[in-house]
């Protein structure tokens, strides 16, 4: 081989590995984000103390992400609460991000849905135990429920409501940042997670 060339001859090798590597990378990394939109879409369109047991084991059967929780039900019993999660491996595996991951809980009482609460944590960059994390938390109505409040206790910041909650709010509620699940570095605070969070409008609203 002309040793001219050979430089030139292992920097096209180069390429010809790394190019298609860097490509697989970035399709995952973004994948994990239209996982968790195809997650979320699936799981809002379940309507909380209306959704069947039928109808969550649907959403169970082609939903993505790792999955737990929801034996029972899939044995047969009226009621369970089941989790779906997804997160960031690609990033955080590559020390890129702190580990993310969006979930979803269903749960299930008499062979209905009755609550499902939504979430984003972002454990430490490095070292154990949660960061910061944003949660929607919806409940059948009940009389020693709030109909919409926001909450904030020790790291875990959110929102529980009813299904009696108005609409816009509940809009608002759900409007998820999933780009923190591709973001280098991640996210920082739970208003960046659930932009609602950070609002002065909404910040104290208890109803």
């Amino acid at each position: 081989m002309n040793t001219r060339h050979h430089p030139r001859f292992l920097l096209w090798i180069a390429i010809v590995v790394l190019v298609p590597a860097v490509g697989i990378w970035c399709y995952r990394v973004k994948k994990t984000e239209w996982d968790a939109k195809n997650l979320y879409e699936q799981a809002s369109r379940l309507q909380v103390g209306e959704a069947s047991q039928e109808e969550v084991l649907a959403l169970l059967r082609t939903a993505p992400g790792k999955k737990y929780g929801f034996e029972p039900c899939l044995a047969g019993l009226p009621g369970c609460i089941g989790t779906i999660t997804i997160e960031n491996t690609p990033l955080s595996r590559l020390r890129l991000a702190p580990q993310t991951a969006f979930g979803v809980r269903l749960g299930i009482s008499g062979g209905k849905l009755t609550n499902r609460y939504l979430a984003m944590d972002v454990d430490q960059m490095f070292g154990r135990g949660t960061f910061c994390d944003a949660f929607v938390n919806e409940r059948v109505t009940a009389p020693e429920i709030p109909v919409f409040r926001v909450e904030e206790v020790s790291f875990h910041y959110g929102i529980n409501m009813t299904t009696e909650a108005p609409r816009d709010l509940k809009r608002l509620a759900y409007n998820f940042n999933f780009s923190c699940l591709t973001k280098i570095g991640g996210c920082k605070a739970p208003e960046e997670i659930l932009p609602i969070l950070g609002s002065k409008d909404i910040i104290g609203v208890n109803r």
